[in-house]
């Protein structure tokens, strides 16, 4: 990938990526990414791998990925805010690679404060 995006990685910045277990941000802000440490990178927000038509950079990690271990896993990982729009570009993108089978993660959503006083209300006896 980078040789594709013209991105030199150091071997720390190499070896720090390797056991990321996951990412979600454009390769042009991967180097500074990986130079945070740890928690840092834990506390970020990442806002997602480009998927638009004109910056697609989520079919070439796939292509990637695939060419250095034919048995990667492909996992999209959402939050509350993911759009089905969004969500909708991504799986078309994983399926125009031929990646059929993939994992969705999705983050625990909050109930609002709304529903919850409705399902208090209703499990109170009348």
């Amino acid at each position: 990938m980078g040789k594709l995006y013209n991105v030199s990685f150091t071997p720390e910045e190499t070896q720090i990526f390797s056991v990321l277990t996951s990412f979600g941000i454009p390769i042009q802000t991967l180097k500074q990414f990986l130079s945070l440490d740890r928690e840092e990178r834990k506390e970020i927000a990442q806002p997602g791998i480009p998927v638009d038509s004109l910056n697609n950079q989520l079919k070439d990690w796939v292509l990637q990925a695939r060419l250095a271990n034919p048995k990667v896993r492909i996992a999209i990982k959402g939050d509350d805010d993911a759009t089905y729009p969004v969500v909708r570009k991504v799986m078309n993108t994983l399926l125009d690679r031929k990646v059929n089978r993939f994992n969705l993660i999705t983050g625990k959503e909050a109930m609002p404060d709304e529903m919850k006083a409705a399902a208090a209300a209703a499990k109170k006896p009348s």
